[in-house]
């Protein structure tokens, strides 16, 4: 007998995040809005994140570091105006590229993703450059120093 899935809980409004906002500043934002997914995207809570040296290095540069640029390509500018976690230049952003997790929310669109697997981020959006790198989770999307993270599904 198959077990019945127990549906998912509501997505809390708010949560606590380490931001950048600045060459050299950070913040613990203990009111960041969690985003609802669009019809592409998944919301992720994490379970565990890795902080290493190229979050030091994005904290010293912020804004000058190549991958903080805004996205060149790749993507229609009206799909990445839709992805919330898009932050690039002067916008805050969570640092935190190395996380693992657990799908909490899809939109109604994500056919390849359900609630409940645990998935690893890949960090590095080759495909999405930028006009001296390329896109990144960590960088111009924000990443896992915070309870929650979203993306669209690929």
């Amino acid at each position: 007998m198959k077990q019945p899935v127990a549906p998912a809980p509501a997505l809390p409004t708010t949560q606590h995040a380490i931001q950048f906002v600045g060459r050299g500043e950070l913040v613990h934002n203990r009111a960041k809005l969690v985003a609802q997914p669009g019809p592409t995207q998944l919301v992720v809570k994490v379970e565990a994140v890795g902080i290493c040296f190229s979050d030091t290095k994005l904290l010293k540069a912020f804004d000058t570091h190549l991958r903080k640029a805004e996205v060149s390509g790749g993507l229609d500018p009206a799909a990445l105006a839709e992805i919330p976690s898009y932050v690039p230049g002067g916008l805050p952003t969570v640092p935190g590229h190395e996380v693992a997790g657990r799908i909490v929310a899809v939109g109604a669109g994500v056919r390849r993703h359900r609630v409940g697997e645990r998935v690893l981020v890949q960090t590095d959006y080759r495909h999405l450059p930028t006009p001296g790198s390329n896109a990144a989770f960590g960088y111009n999307f924000e990443a896992g120093s915070r309870s929650t993270c979203s993306w669209t599904s690929g």
